[in-house]
C-alpha cells in the first residue's frame, strides 16, 4: 500500500495519521500496515454512536496490531478491549482530554490513558466559549514512524477522547468526543437546534437565537479540517439593515465561514447561508453559530428544524473521527 509521509526529525511520519504502521526496516516480525481497530463507545460496533462510561477498542478491518515489547515490534492479535472511564470523571466545565494508548503487559494487551492539561478560557463566555490553545501534559514521541508515549515508547497511541463530569465520553452528532488516529470515518455534525422564531437588532455578536446549541469535537493532532454549513431564515419590513452570520470555533469567528448581507429598503425574506472548511486546533473544539444585526429595524429570524422536517437554519457539517 502506498503511503504519503512527511519528515519529522529523523523519522518519516504518515500524513494526518492515515496510516499508523511501521516501515519494514524497523525490524519487526511481519509488521503490518494498518492499526486494525477503532475507539468506540459501543461494544462490538467500531462505528457506533452513543454515550458511555466504558471506552472500547474494537477490531476493524482485521484483529491485528504491531506493539513494542520493549525490545522489538511484535504483530499481536487482539479481541475487543474495554476501559472504565468512571475514575476519570472531570470537574472541569469543558471536560478533560485524554490520550488513549494500547500496550503489552507481558503477554496481555491493555489500554491506558494519559491526561492533557486542563482546558481554560481567555475571556469566559463570548461567542460560545473562548478556549485557550490546549496542550498535552506529556508530548507524544515517534518510534519507527509510529506515535507512542513518552518516555519509553512502549505504549502505542490510538487517539484522543474527552471525558465529562459523569465519567462518560460520547460519539454523537453534536458531541464527537472520540478521535481515532487510524481508520477515521467522516461523520455528520449537527447542533440539534430546535425550531424557533425570534427578533434581533443588536450590533453585538452572540450565539444564534441566544441559545447554547453547539457542536463539539475532538482532534488529537493538528492539520485536520472540518466542513461546516450554517444557515438562518431572515425576514423584515422595508428598511436598510445588515445581517452577519458566522461560525465561531472556540470563541474565534472563522473568516471562511462569515457572511455579510446588506438588505435594501424593501420587505424581504431570504435564507442566509455560509459553508466552507475551517482548521481547528488540537484538543476540544466548540463551534457556535453566531449572528449580529447592524443598522435599521430589527430582523425576524427562523432557525432549527420543524416537526415536518423543514430545515430553516442551524449548524451542520462533517468531521473525520
Amino acid at each position: 500500500m502506498a503511503v504519503l509521509k512527511v519528515k519529522s526529525g529523523s523519522d518519516w511520519v504518515p500524513i494526518n495519521g492515515s496510516w499508523s504502521g511501521l516501515d519494514p526496516s524497523a525490524g519487526a516480525d511481519d509488521v503490518g500496515g494498518e492499526t486494525c481497530g477503532r475507539l468506540t463507545p459501543v461494544s462490538g460496533d467500531p462505528l457506533g454512536e452513543g454515550v458511555s462510561s466504558t471506552l472500547f477498542f474494537t477490531p476493524f478491518m482485521g484483529e491485528n496490531i504491531a506493539l513494542f515489547n520493549g525490545n522489538k515490534w511484535v504483530n499481536t492479535d487482539f479481541t475487543e478491549l474495554s476501559f472504565d472511564l468512571t475514575p476519570y470523571a472531570s470537574s472541569g466545565a469543558f471536560g478533560k482530554l485524554y490520550d488513549v494508548f494500547i500496550w503489552l503487559d507481558g503477554e496481555t494487551v491493555k489500554l491506558d490513558v494519559w491526561p492533557w492539561q486542563d482546558i481554560t478560557t481567555i475571556n469566559g463566555l463570548n461567542t460560545g466559549a473562548t478556549l485557550n490553545p490546549q496542550v498535552r501534559s506529556n508530548e507524544l514521541d515517534i518510534k519507527d514512524g509510529v506515535y507512542v508515549s513518552e518516555p519509553n515508547g512502549v505504549k502505542r497511541y490510538l487517539g484522543t477522547i474527552n471525558i465529562d463530569g459523569s465519567g462518560q465520553t460520547q460519539n454523537s452528532v453534536d458531541r464527537r468526543w472520540i478521535w481515532n488516529l487510524s481508520h477515521r470515518q467522516t461523520q455528520l455534525l449537527d447542533d440539534l437546534r430546535p425550531y424557533q422564531s425570534y427578533t434581533y437588532s443588536s450590533a453585538n455578536w452572540r450565539p444564534m437565537g441566544n441559545t447554547d446549541s453547539r457542536i463539539e469535537f475532538v482532534t488529537g493532532l493538528p492539520g485536520n479540517s472540518v466542513s461546516l454549513t450554517n444557515a438562518v431564515m431572515v425576514a423584515g419590513a422595508a428598511a436598510v439593515r445588515y445581517y452577519n452570520l458566522a461560525s465561531a470555533i472556540n470563541g474565534v469567528i472563522t473568516p471562511s465561514l462569515n457572511i455579510f448581507r446588506n438588505y435594501s429598503g424593501q420587505s424581504w425574506q431570504t435564507l442566509a447561508l455560509t459553508q466552507g472548511f475551517a482548521k481547528p486546533y488540537a484538543g476540544l473544539n466548540r463551534v457556535y453559530s453566531v449572528e449580529l444585526v447592524d443598522a435599521g429595524a430589527q430582523n425576524s429570524l427562523y432557525t432549527g428544524t420543524q416537526v415536518d422536517f423543514r430545515h430553516t437554519g442551524g449548524l451542520k457539517g462533517g468531521w473525520a473521527c
